[in-house]
């Protein structure tokens, strides 16, 4: 069962991609998809990027991986839970630092987990 998730992991995330929002022609876009082991069951959680002004970066702007860690945790969930992170950046996206920022904080709060990073 894990390994269906996980060989789905990398398609979700890809279509959370449609969900993510940059004002600058989407050149901000980003979303992840999160592997998640927690009472016995796998699950995925989809995130995608908000960046409400110029650039994934300035205020008012949520990364991929904490859009998911909100819907992980209003569905009971915990960052201990998390398995994998797929982590997708649009076709024409420049994040780097973004994915650096969501790679640094996955690291903090689940250090156990796996963070896979690929363009769509």
């Amino acid at each position: 069962m894990v390994a269906e998730y996980e060989a789905n992991s990398l398609e979700m995330a890809k279509m959370a991609l449609d969900r993510a929002y940059c004002c600058n022609y989407g050149e901000g876009v980003a979303a992840c998809s999160l592997l998640v082991t927690r009472r016995a069951q796998t699950e995925l959680f989809l995130g995608a990027s908000v960046a409400l002004e110029m650039g994934p970066l300035q205020p008012g702007a949520l990364s991929p991986l904490c859009v998911a860690l909100v819907a992980l945790s209003s569905h009971g969930g915990s960052a201990e839970d998390i398995k994998q992170v797929d982590w997708v950046a649009g076709p024409r996206a420049e994040v780097a630092a973004l994915q650096r920022l969501d790679e640094k904080l996955l690291a903090e709060l689940a250090p156990a987990s796996t963070f896979h990073f690929s363009k769509a």
